[in-house]
């Protein structure tokens, strides 16, 4: 069985595509970081009886994008498969 051939501009605008469809996800996860970062090494997390508050805010965060970044992964690949069958 002979595949199709797909040119050069085909397969960068499909590219650009996925990278439009994702983008979202990917700011999400980059304004959760950037909080959890502010949070992290603000004044107030230098405070002792604060620490752990933020510590345990900053896991949640790291767990949410986790999570975040698990499903975007497993999307991406559905996509890509799905696309190449």
């Amino acid at each position: 069985m002979v595949g199709s051939r797909v040119s050069i501009d085909e397969a960068v605008e499909y590219g650009f595509h996925m990278l439009l469809g994702i983008a979202k996800y990917l700011i999400v996860m980059a304004v959760l970081g950037g909080i959890g970062f502010f949070i992290t090494t603000s004044d107030v997390c230098m405070d002792i009886e604060m620490w752990e508050l933020c510590g345990m805010f900053s896991l949640a965060v790291m767990i949410l994008i986790s999570l975040i970044s698990t499903a975007l992964t497993i999307g991406v690949a559905y996509k890509l498969i799905a696309d190449a069958v």
